[in-house]
This record gives C-alpha cells, sequence and structure tokens, in this order.
C-alpha cells in the first residue's frame, strides 16, 4: 500500500513540477489529496501510520515514503529558490519539513474528524503556503 502511495504521489507530483503557477499547482494537488480523495484513504494512511510504530517493518516503509514525500518537495523548493521564483525566509528543506507538517494535520482532520469541511479550509492553508513560499510575481511587459 505505501508503495502505490509513493507512485501515486509520484504522478501528482509531476505536475507541480512544470507549473507556471505553484500556488495554483499546489491548490490542486491539495484538493485532490484533502478534498477529493475518499475518506477512507486517509484512515488508511493513519491505520499504517499507527503500525508503523509497532512493527519495524512497517515503520521503515513508512519513514522511506515519507522521506521520498519530503525530499521531492525539498528538491522543489530549492529548485525554485534557485530560479528566483519564490523568495522564503526558510530554506527548502524547513519548508518541505513545514509542509509536511501541514499535510500531515489536514490529513488527520480529515481522518479523524467528521464534521471537518477540508475544502473550506483549503483557502486558508493555500494562503499560509503562499505566505511561506513568497511566490516572485513575474513582471508584466
Amino acid at each position: 500500500i505505501a508503495e502505490r502511495d509513493r507512485l501515486e504521489f509520484q504522478e501528482r507530483f509531476e505536475h507541480l513540477t512544470t507549473a507556471t503557477d505553484i500556488i495554483e499547482a499546489l491548490k490542486a494537488i491539495g484538493e485532490s489529496y484533502f478534498v477529493e480523495d475518499p475518506q477512507h484513504k486517509r484512515l488508511m494512511c493513519v491505520e499504517i501510520g499507527l503500525e508503523s510504530t509497532r512493527n519495524a517493518q512497517v515503520g521503515d516503509i513508512h519513514r522511506s515514503v515519507d522521506g521520498y514525500v519530503q525530499s521531492c518537495f525539498a528538491a522543489l523548493f530549492q529548485r525554485m529558490i534557485d530560479e528566483d521564483r519564490i523568495r522564503p525566509d526558510l530554506d527548502a528543506q524547513s519548508l518541505a519539513r513545514v509542509f509536511m507538517v501541514i499535510g500531515d494535520g489536514m490529513f488527520w482532520r480529515r481522518a479523524v474528524d467528521p464534521t471537518f469541511d477540508a475544502a473550506a479550509t483549503m483557502p486558508a492553508i493555500i494562503g499560509l503556503i503562499a505566505k511561506l513560499l513568497k511566490p516572485v510575481e513575474e513582471a508584466v511587459s
């Protein structure tokens, strides 16, 4: 299951690497994971995370997937910093860690709170991410 999730992430992540508007692209991937995906997928992620604390093999796999996702975001953010597309106050690794915490919070809330309205929360999350990344607006000629 974890390997399947990694492959699914790779497919969704590809759109981020070529996006001209990173905030819109992050919004789309966030809505896909946190709004559109069925709740049972989030519950399964929570179950895998819990099992990873009891089973060393599951823990190794779970942490490898988490590490992969974080490294993808760190590399993307670093490339965007290098290309002067974002000007964050944090370095790329720190941004990726914060990004993971935000994502984990959305996953958890969606999994355990049947009244949680992820769609209503997404604008605030996207606004927070925009403030973290500080995208550089392209000059209009």
